[in-house]
């Protein structure tokens, strides 16, 4: 078994301690929820793919369960950054323009799923009929961000985009390279904007808060204990992260 130790969260979570995943990781509850909405046949995309920095570290279940390349029909992805095209997980790639328009054609894809992307979109209205015009009827789009109102969120928006690479290293130590941090705007980050952008009737929305595993704790177990305590004590609006989960209705015959 590929087993490596985690200092941090194997002290909070003893099963993280001899295997991949553990029970408050926001990659290990997303991808479950993924597993039970995609079938064989799907044609997926993986919005905002990037380089697909997560198959670098990801090992055992946890690897096996965030990687749908071989699960589904196709996995096609997309970024505003060429590196996308080389990406592993991919069965497909392509580099979103200026405009911010996904070059696929209109209901050509079954799921929609964005890790970690969100904070970083600019302009939610162009993503958000993107994401209406390319999924077909009866599609999910599920995407995983911190909350606006979350400690992570509220955090990172009070320090300038470009000291978060430097910061990091200090309060995440080894979470990130350099060319993994990008610019974040919070615009697309709450579940009341979530609702306002994907409007009843024509989507079932059933995004939800979750509060996960801790960050920003400098490596240090204090810190991270820190964290979780703050969690606990936060009302559910202010939750760490945002789990995005919406359904596009099929028409009525």
């Amino acid at each position: 078994m590929d087993w490596k130790p985690d200092k941090i969260n194997g002290r909070l979570f003893p099963e993280r301690r001899f295997v991949s995943f553990f029970r408050r990781s926001d990659r290990f509850i997303f991808f479950s929820i993924l597993a039970d909405l995609i079938l064989p046949s799907d044609v997926v995309l993986d919005l905002g793919a990037g380089r697909g920095r997560h198959a670098d570290f990801e090992f055992g279940h946890q690897a096996r369960l965030s990687k749908l390349k071989g699960r589904v029909a196709k996995v096609i992805g997309v970024d505003v950054d060429p590196v996308v095209r080389h990406n592993p997980t991919l069965d497909e790639a392509h580099v979103i323009a200026g405009d911010g328009r996904i070059p696929l054609a209109d209901s050509s894809v079954d799921l929609i799923f964005s890790w970690a992307v969100l904070e970083h979109i600019a302009n939610p209205e162009v993503v958000a009929n993107e994401i209406d015009r390319v999924l077909k009827p009866g599609g999910w789009f599920c995407a995983y961000t911190p909350n606006k109102w979350g400690y992570v969120g509220i955090c990172v928006r009070l320090i300038p985009n470009s000291l978060h690479a430097t910061l990091l290293k200090i309060v995440q130590p080894g979470s990130r390279t350099e060319r993994d941090v990008f610019p974040t705007v919070y615009r697309m980050n709450t579940l009341r904007t979530i609702e306002r952008l994907f409007p009843r009737p024509k989507f079932e929305n059933r995004s939800f808060i979750f509060n996960g595993q801790p960050a920003y704790h400098f490596g240090t177990i204090v810190g991270a204990r820190f964290w979780l305590a703050v969690m606990a004590l936060l009302p559910y609006r202010m939750g760490q992260s945002l789990f995005v989960f919406v359904r596009k209705r099929a028409p009525e015959s």
